[in-house]
């Protein structure tokens, strides 16, 4: 572990070298990550998942603390375990598993191999530039999220099955730091049941935002990110219930539906709405009335199909088939 850490800093530390104390994270973060590489070419079934595993647990330990180093007049802070090390080597390992591994590796050697860096000095913003040219992606937010801003997210996941075997799988997310307004990340889930599993990995792009899946069988578990692909901790996951109790109704007409859709219900005020189609995508759709026991939708634009609403109030989940006809 130690040699290839220190074998590491040969490409990571002398061909290119940290710009700045500021960007110790491309040093040290860096060979943290290639030491973890090591272990993922030579025991991937035992110690690389270890290794994941303890890197996110001692980074999530503290709920602060940027990559970027913002005091580089204290030694300690500067090569610190926690954030230089781990957080760093931890931030370009979620990263790999945004862009995938030919991307990743792609721009890494670019990288290293650009004649302006090598045998020179880089920043932060200039491996950022050598991703973003790899995979095609506006990576500003994500590097202002998880180097120069602080903490990491955590997840309350619910999911209810119906009879046909459609699941509406809800995703919450709250931060550790307040930096961070929210954490755009793709998240895997894998669902087990009937001897059979699936996972499945939901593009999260706000707090409460349901999906519709179906993965063929009854499930009977939901294991969060089994692979430590995250920086993350404190998720949760639990069965949700669309079934409501004796004395709560919730009611969807007309269905069939061409124009407008009304739902009764005495469920109180209702905090979330969202229409989608069978494959999690939300449809757009103007809301009339959104009162204590009565909603009004206007979806004049749905094509012929079966969507989903689900709605959420203080007490409730509620997800309800309807079908479009014209």
């Amino acid at each position: 572990m130690k040699y290839s850490h220190e074998l590491a800093h040969q490409w990571f530390g002398d061909l290119v070298t940290c710009g700045s104390w500021h960007d110790i994270w491309l040093n040290e973060g860096f060979a943290t990550y290639c030491a973890g590489l090591m272990y993922e070419k030579l025991h991937p079934n035992d110690y690389w998942p270890i290794w994941k595993k303890q890197n996110i647990s001692w980074v999530t330990y503290f709920p602060d603390g940027s990559v970027y180093c913002t005091d580089t007049t204290d030694v300690n802070r500067i090569f610190d375990s926690r954030l230089s090390y781990s957080k760093g080597g931890m931030v370009l390992h979620q990263l790999r598993w945004i862009l995938g591994d030919n991307a990743f590796f792609e721009g890494m050697r670019s990288y290293i191999e650009d004649p302006a860096l090598r045998f020179g000095f880089a920043m932060t913003s200039q491996y950022r530039e050598h991703m973003e040219a790899a995979s095609g992606m506006n990576l500003v937010q994500y590097f202002d999220d998880w180097i120069y801003k602080e903490g990491y997210p955590s997840y309350q996941v619910t999911y209810f099955q119906d009879e046909q075997k459609s699941t509406l799988v809800t995703l919450k997310q709250t931060q550790s730091d307040p930096s961070v307004e929210f954490f755009k990340l793709p998240v895997p889930l894998k669902f087990y049941g009937e001897g059979r599993d699936s996972l499945m990995v939901f593009d999260n792009s706000f707090s409460g935002e349901a999906f519709v899946v179906n993965p063929g069988f009854v499930i009977d578990s939901v294991h969060f990110d089994p692979d430590y692909q995250l920086i993350t901790a404190n998720n949760q996951v639990a069965l949700g219930r669309d079934e409501l109790p004796a004395g709560k109704g919730f009611v969807i007409s007309p269905n069939p539906v061409q124009d407008k859709l009304i739902a009764t219900h005495n469920l109180g005020s209702l905090e979330k709405v969202q229409v989608s189609n069978l494959t999690g995508q939300a449809i757009p759709f103007v809301m009339n009335e959104n009162s204590q026991n009565r909603l009004v939708l206007d979806i004049p634009g749905l094509k012929p199909g079966i969507y989903i609403l689900t709605t959420r109030s203080r007490d409730f989940l509620v997800s309800r088939k309807f079908i479009v006809q014209k």
